[in-house]
């Protein structure tokens, strides 16, 4: 458990991913897992970095080539199906 908060951790003081990005992969994650409770602890952290109503409706819904999100957003909801490329 340590080290999976140590990597938490690491994640969430990386600069590398913005961090309206790194909310929505949480939440995207949440709701593909089905865990309610993640879903409760991380959506209402959305108003902070900006996620609009329709961006987390369409969270929802995402289908590869939305008008919604940037490539990065895409690549990232891929990698939180388990079916992107990888990152690098």
């Amino acid at each position: 458990m340590r080290g999976w908060g140590a990597f938490a951790l690491a994640l969430e003081r990386s600069r590398v991913v913005e961090s309206k990005l790194k909310a929505l992969a949480k939440i995207k994650t949440a709701m593909l897992v089905g865990c309610a409770a993640c879903f409760d602890v991380h959506s209402p952290l959305r108003r902070e970095v900006g996620i609009t109503e329709e961006q987390l409706r369409d969270l929802a819904h995402y289908r590869v080539g939305s008008s919604t999100f940037s490539p990065a957003g895409e690549a990232c909801f891929g990698q939180c199906r388990g079916d992107g490329a990888d990152p690098g």
